[in-house]
């Protein structure tokens, strides 16, 4: 089993950390498989894997099962290319300042749109201030906390009824984020400081534009995003021997996923059961070989 993108509540997510481990147990139990391999990669934070870390060690004494964990993170380039970001857990390089550098740039975009969305949220009668979205917010302050606060207002039903009707593209409050960086720079940052970069859901990106990204130090793409397969980038992958992998991009809310991985009526979000076993199993078995040694 293999989930490499996920997000907690030191994002835009609505699982704690212990509870997103705590699923994955649960998933490897019911599928009956030996172990599984987990990537919280939250937005432009790595706040959470430490204490990812020390909850993984505390089950490995009150369980056979296995949940090998991958520190991860996710961030942005402009054009909305989204760039995972995988660290060797051996080494922590997501203390490293080049890293943290590109989360503070990212930050600071961010908290622009953030305001710029509760201006537009105020012109629409949806009155909503800073500090009650985002007070008590442990990381990245995202549209995510936007969306719960519209929902806890009584603006709208919940929070993924909240994104609909105000915050996603083509919505009345929808803001873009304007990263400072270019995805080529941004990958090249990360390849530099010894992390793997990873493109997330390549929506709409061309081989030529993975080629460039190769070029500045790509390492892998994702080619399952929640229920999207991305056969091009599987095939560009293949050819370049290049890392795949595959993630629910669960943001957890309840018994709700907030973000790609929605499936309307399903409990568990940390599953694949949508995607066929002969298409799963030899990307995994491929992640496995490649990443062999970092997981721990």
């Amino acid at each position: 089993m293999l989930d490499t993108h996920t997000h907690s509540t030191f994002s835009d997510g609505f699982l704690s950390p212990e509870e997103i481990i705590r699923l994955m147990y649960g998933r490897i139990r019911e599928s009956k498989e030996k172990d599984a391999i987990l990537s919280i990669t939250d937005h432009d934070s790595t706040a959470a894997i430490d204490e990812t870390m020390r909850f993984a060690r505390k089950m490995l004494g009150e369980t056979d099962k296995h949940v090998y964990l991958l520190p991860g993170a996710e961030t942005e380039a402009r054009k909305y290319i989204h760039i995972l970001m995988y660290f060797n857990p051996d080494e922590q390089l997501w203390k490293k300042r080049s890293i943290l550098e590109i989360f503070r740039k990212n930050e600071s975009a961010r908290d622009e749109r953030n305001r710029a969305i509760l201006d537009r949220l105020g012109e629409l009668d949806v009155f909503l201030k800073y500090d009650d979205v985002f007070g008590n917010t442990s990381g990245a302050k995202t549209r995510s906390n936007i969306a719960d606060a519209i929902a806890r207002n009584g603006y709208a039903a919940d929070a993924i009824s909240a994104s609909k009707l105000y915050l996603r593209h083509g919505c009345p409050a929808h803001v873009p984020l304007e990263s400072p960086l270019e995805a080529y720079e941004l990958v090249q940052i990360i390849s530099d400081a010894g992390v793997l970069p990873v493109i997330a859901h390549p929506y709409g990106i061309e081989a030529a534009s993975l080629e460039e990204l190769r070029a500045c130090g790509l390492e892998g793409t994702e080619v399952i995003n929640g229920n999207t397969q991305f056969r091009e980038a599987n095939n560009f992958a293949t050819q370049y021997d290049i890392l795949r992998t595959v993630g629910s991009d669960c943001h957890f809310n309840g018994n709700k996923c907030f973000g790609y991985s929605y499936f309307p009526n399903r409990k568990n979000t940390c599953s694949y059961h949508h995607i066929s076993p002969e298409i799963l199993q030899p990307i995994e078995a491929d992640f496995r070989e490649k990443i062999l040694g970092w997981l721990t």
